[in-house]
């Protein structure tokens, strides 16, 4: 899997989760997420906070001053 994504130590990565899993749910979603961000074995300095599932829009300002704006729900 993976992503072309740079994911930095520096930033929490906030992952947002169902209220409801299961023990097996959540290791299942921790594995696809360390995946995801490159080391499949360990948290390697990565901070993830896990939060329940919310409706999110990211605003972001380049260094021109343009707004971008992505919704993800």
């Amino acid at each position: 899997m993976g992503t072309s994504k740079k994911f930095s130590k520096e930033t929490p990565i906030h992952v947002s989760v169902p209220s409801n899993l299961t023990l097996e749910q959540t290791n299942a979603i921790t594995a696809a997420i360390l995946r995801e961000v490159g080391c499949p074995r360990c948290y390697s300095g990565f901070r993830f906070t896990f939060g329940e599932e919310v409706q999110m829009i990211t605003a972001r300002v380049a260094e021109n001053n343009e707004v971008s704006i992505e919704s993800l729900s």
